[in-house]
């Protein structure tokens, strides 16, 4: 696949704009963007994590080295719930998601949606790439029942995956 820079960033773009048709209760703001040193800041102030906290600060930067690699925070109300950072295969079959962490607070306003809305961003960007799989990278034991109830599955040769949903 060969995008031209603006088409990329059209696709990328229009991917963050997939969940505002989510139904979400009490959110009056859902706001999707590329990770930035305010996400990072906003993300600096959680708690440490049950799970695990990946290095955001780090991470934000691989997109210089992918092209096609897609990060995005997710605000809500106001409030930083997540942030997330997927990457296509050399061949554009799969976008994987390789991070995805939600706000270690109980409360944040996302809290039991998150990944839902997550997976429904990188879901369309794979979908306008003509990829075939959506893939959960190295998923946190933890979070499997969830992935699990957002119809992901072991697949031979994938892992943890879901077929793209078609537009």
């Amino acid at each position: 696949m060969n995008l031209t820079p603006r088409e990329l960033a059209d696709y990328q773009h229009a991917a963050r704009e997939q969940p505002a048709s989510i139904p979400l209760p009490g959110i009056n703001e859902l706001r999707i963007k590329p990770i930035d040193k305010d996400d990072v800041i906003s993300f600096l102030e959680w708690e440490p994590s049950a799970y695990a906290d990946f290095e955001w600060r780090t991470i934000a930067t691989y997109k210089f080295r992918d092209d096609y690699a897609l990060d995005f925070a997710i605000w809500a109300n106001g409030e930083l719930c997540g942030l997330c950072f997927a990457c296509t295969t050399p061949s554009f079959d799969a976008v994987h998601i390789d991070y995805l962490q939600g706000a270690s607070a109980d409360d944040h306003p996302l809290k039991g949606h998150l990944a839902r809305v997550a997976i429904e961003v990188v879901d369309a960007y794979a979908s306008l790439l003509g990829a075939e799989w959506v893939v959960i990278q190295n998923p946190l034991d933890g979070a499997l029942p969830v992935y699990r109830g957002l119809g992901f599955d072991d697949i031979d040769g994938e892992g943890l995956a879901r077929p793209v949903a078609k537009a």
